[in-house]
């Protein structure tokens, strides 16, 4: 298939081209990327002795140069001056890469004559051929150019021949130009040769496997006219294909396949974007999944870091359930083994740098390869030393030792021992002097009381805990009467679905009520007692958080005791 256009030549001799304007690649490299182009303006024209292209085989009477045509008011630009007698071959060494396959391809390309005689008249015949050296008996024509038309110093005429035709294993673009007449001269110009695909929607080639795992493939094949591509592939025990779409020159099929497994695939061109419908199917490819392996974890994190400890976390890959953490730098290396996909290091230095991987243990002689390894960085902000408590009935006195940076600034919790954070009974920072005195407490009760230091930057230190139990009897705050041999325990606390309330102590009717944190009473009932009682309270209906409950007497020798104790829902 050819067509003609007139074509207004653009380029000048010796100027700057864009780069997809240029003859791509070193001389003579494979034309693997489409559009490929040769204007032969990069050449000097008209020399003597001529010129001569790179990587062009001419082969007749006179070797083909550079030369140049007048245009635009005197511009030049360069052409492939094909002056020769008899016939004459032209060409190109740079082969068509295997990734491309010939009968997908097209050229276009500006030829004329810059003389109007009769005996200058030519056909340029457009083909492939198999021997760059030598094309004789083995060119394949694809389109005639009859007689080549004069050309005006404006004008070049423009052609396009199309390669769809061509089935045989050449590589090789060739010119064949032959004189009408037994006496005459070929005479002709080449410029602007274009290589790109044609618009047929052809079976893509050169479908291929590699990188097989147990259960991922990588899949790859020839650049196409359209850059869309159905693949499909299945067990050879399947009935039914997966189709999924790419762009571009491969697909990996990851996390998809079974191991040790057969599969076969398949790909067409999706040239529907451009009106032309779906290719047939390629042929089919075959290749088989590896056995199981033990596969390495993912996305290894630092989930919390201190002193002297830091956290770790990542996702497992595969059926294991042992992992190995490697921590290390010049002076210190280690390898933890967690059964679980979280782990806490500890014994690291303050402030030093250390590089973590993880690795799963499948069993004693399978592990994965090792994760990239992670930075981290402990912190250097010191503990406190020497946490005391000096209780009273209803308030404790804490002291602490500064940390060995003297840092100034702490943050202190307390509350039941066994506290996890949301659920102290108080949090306070203190800056300057290093004690404070908590109130509030009840009598003859234990408690923990922790203190960290608060450094620049949101850096915080590690933990320092002092455990203290309150005085018996002198009373109570929040109106709570002590009562000789009455106890009140809650458990469990805190409670998600229901709790005890165990008294011991107490004869006769005892009051109870629940009161929120905003003094609301959110409910009360009444438990007669012989002495020692329990009473479970149910809280699925009551709202995450802290809560008081409060019992006292009504009536008898003891009227008046009254008792609060605080529990949590969570």
């Amino acid at each position: 298939m050819r067509k003609k256009v007139l074509f207004f030549a653009l380029a000048v001799c010796m100027c700057m081209l864009p780069p997809m304007a240029m003859a791509q690649g070193k001389p003579c490299d494979p034309i693997g990327y489409l559009p490929w182009w040769e204007d032969f303006q990069a050449y000097p024209h008209n020399t003597t002795p001529p010129t001569e292209p790179f990587c062009w085989h001419f082969q007749g009477t006179n070797e083909p140069s550079i030369g140049s045509y007048n245009i635009n008011g005197g511009y030049l630009t360069c052409v492939l001056d094909l002056y020769s007698t008899g016939e004459t071959w032209a060409v190109l060494q740079n082969p068509f890469d295997t990734s491309l396959t010939v009968n997908h391809l097209q050229v276009t390309f500006s030829a004329g004559k810059s003389r109007n005689d009769a005996s200058l008249n030519s056909d340029l015949i457009i083909g492939v051929c198999k021997n760059p050296t030598n094309p004789v008996g083995n060119f394949t024509p694809l389109d005639t150019v009859l007689s080549i038309p004069y050309c005006s110093p404006d004008t070049m005429a423009r052609f396009t021949v199309d390669f769809a035709a061509y089935n045989d294993t050449g590589r090789y673009f060739c010119f064949l130009t032959k004189p009408l007449l037994s006496s005459g001269i070929n005479f002709l110009a080449i410029d602007s040769i274009v290589f790109d695909f044609n618009d047929h929607c052809m079976v893509p080639h050169g479908l291929r496997v590699s990188h097989i795992t147990d259960e991922s493939a990588l899949l790859q094949w020839g650049q196409y006219s359209s850059n869309h591509i159905d693949l499909e592939y299945k067990r050879l025990t399947d009935t039914g294909w997966t189709r999924v779409g790419a762009t571009g020159r491969q697909i990996h099929l990851a996390n998809v396949l079974m191991p040790s497994t057969s599969y076969m695939a398949r790909i067409r061109q999706d040239c529907s974007l451009a009106s032309n419908g779906y290719s047939d199917w390629s042929d089919t490819v075959f290749f088989t999944t590896d056995t199981v392996r033990c596969r390495m974890p993912r996305n290894l994190a630092l989930t919390d870091v201190g002193n002297t400890y830091a956290s770790f976390a990542w996702t497992p890959a595969g059926s294991a359930s042992q992992w190995e953490l490697h921590v290390f730098n010049s002076s210190f290396n280690r390898v933890f083994t967690a059964t679980n996909n979280t782990y806490m290091v500890t014994g690291l230095s303050y402030g030093t740098n250390y590089r973590v991987a993880v690795r799963s243990m499948c069993d004693a002689s399978n592990a994965s390869d090792w994760t990239d390894t992670i930075m981290i960085t402990t912190s250097n902000c010191y503990n406190v030393t020497n946490v005391t408590a000096e209780p009273s009935y209803t308030e404790a006195t804490l002291n602490w030792a500064m940390g060995a940076d003297m840092n100034d600034h702490w943050e202190v919790v307390w509350g039941n021992p066994g506290f996890h954070d949301g659920y102290e009974l108080g949090r306070q920072e203190v800056e300057g002097a290093p004690h404070l005195s908590i109130t509030g407490l009840d009598s003859a009760t234990s408690y923990v009381a922790k203190v960290r230091s608060l450094c620049e930057d949101g850096r915080y230190s590690e933990w320092s805990s002092v455990a203290f139990t309150t005085l018996s009897g002198g009373g109570s705050q929040e109106g709570i009467a002590a009562c000789d041999g009455m106890t009140v325990a809650i458990y469990p606390n805190p409670a998600t679905t229901a709790t005890t309330i165990a008294v011991k102590g107490v004869e006769g009717r005892v009051n109870v009520a629940i009161i929120g944190m905003d003094g609301r009473t959110v409910r009360t009932f009444t438990k007669d007692c012989p002495v020692d009682c329990e009473m479970v309270l149910d809280v699925e209906g009551l709202a995450k958080g802290s809560y008081v409950v409060r019992l006292w007497r009504v009536a008898g020798d003891n009227q008046g005791i009254d008792i609060t104790r605080k529990f949590f829902v969570e």
